[in-house]
Parts: C-alpha cells; sequence; structure tokens
C-alpha cells in the first residue's frame, strides 16, 4: 500500500513536471510567434517606408525633369534671342558703315567713269523741245524741280543712278520721244 502511494506520487510530479515542460513550451512556442508577429510588422513597417521613399523619388525625378524641361524652354528662348540681338547688332554696324562710306564717299569724276542714269521723263510744252533739270540727289532719291520752268511736267520717276550727287542735262528729240543725257 505504500509502494503504491510511493508511486502515485512519483508519477504525479511526473506529470506535473509534464504539465510544466508544456506550459514552458507553449510560452517559448507563442514567444517565438510574438517575435515573428513583431518581424512581420516591422517588414510590413520597412517595406512601406520604402514605398513611400520610392514614391517621392520618383515625384522628386518628375519635378527635376520639368524643372530641366524649362530651363531648356529658357535657354532656347534665351538663345533666340540672342540671335536677335546677334542680328540687330550686325545690322547696327553694317548701317553705321554704310552711313560713314556714303558719308566719306569722293564724287565721281564723270571724264573718266562709265554713268548710266535712266531718270525720270520730264514732259516738255516748249516749242524747242529741250528744257534743263536740276540738281538730283540719288541717295535720298528726292527730285528738286528745275527753277524757271514753269511748262514743265513731272511724269513718272524711275532712277538707276551711281550714288553721287549729279547735274543731268537732259534734251528731248519731241515730246514723250527718246532722250539724250549729256554729263556736264
Amino acid at each position: 500500500m505504500a509502494d503504491d502511494r510511493r508511486s502515485f506520487q512519483i508519477e504525479k510530479e511526473e506529470m506535473s513536471m509534464m504539465r510544466k515542460a508544456y506550459i514552458q513550451d507553449k510560452t517559448g512556442i507563442q514567444r517565438t510567434r510574438d517575435a515573428m508577429q513583431v518581424k512581420k510588422e516591422n517588414i510590413t513597417h520597412e517595406r512601406k517606408a520604402f514605398k513611400k521613399e520610392l514614391e517621392e523619388k520618383c515625384r522628386r525625378r518628375k519635378a527635376f525633369t520639368a524643372e530641366k524641361d524649362a530651363m531648356s524652354e529658357l535657354r532656347r528662348a534665351f538663345e533666340e534671342e540672342r540671335e536677335e540681338m546677334e542680328k540687330t547688332k550686325n545690322a547696327y554696324i553694317q548701317k553705321k558703315a554704310d552711313d560713314k562710306k556714303a558719308s566719306t564717299r569722293s564724287p565721281v569724276n564723270m571724264s573718266d567713269q562709265f554713268f548710266f542714269c535712266f531718270i525720270s521723263v520730264w514732259a516738255c510744252k516748249n516749242e524747242q523741245g529741250d528744257c534743263t533739270c536740276s540738281q538730283k540727289d540719288a541717295r535720298s532719291n528726292q527730285l528738286i524741280y528745275s527753277e524757271g520752268h514753269s511748262n514743265v511736267v513731272l511724269v513718272t520717276v524711275y532712277a538707276f543712278i551711281s550714288d553721287c550727287m549729279c547735274i543731268l542735262k537732259i534734251k528731248f528729240c519731241s515730246v514723250f520721244s527718246a532722250m539724250e543725257m549729256k554729263k556736264i
């Protein structure tokens, strides 16, 4: 009877130890599960943070591309404006050079230089059929009406005159016919 009681007590203690071991194992498994859950949550959090960072990088890249395009557009506009200014500057320099050249140009020596003029036809109404035209400024293409000839009528103006001041005597064979130009 005492042996049965002792063996029962031993068995009870073993069962208690097994129960404790089982509880410890269960606790360990739960801790492992909790750790895994924490790890999973950390991975999810890291994934979300990485995705957010990636979106931020994409947003920054788009903003940079837009800024780059805007800079390219500004550069293009600046280049066009610079070219326009260069053209204006060159035109101004050319005009200045032409003006200087025109102001320092020597008068034409009529004796040794070929001189062609087709000037406006002055219709002559007098009986003799000749009249004298006054000075013609070729640079400004401004006709100065001849003085003392009230019967001279201006018909049409065409001028192909070299760059000089010239005085022409125009003799008409008859009214509106061919004309002979003599250099004075």
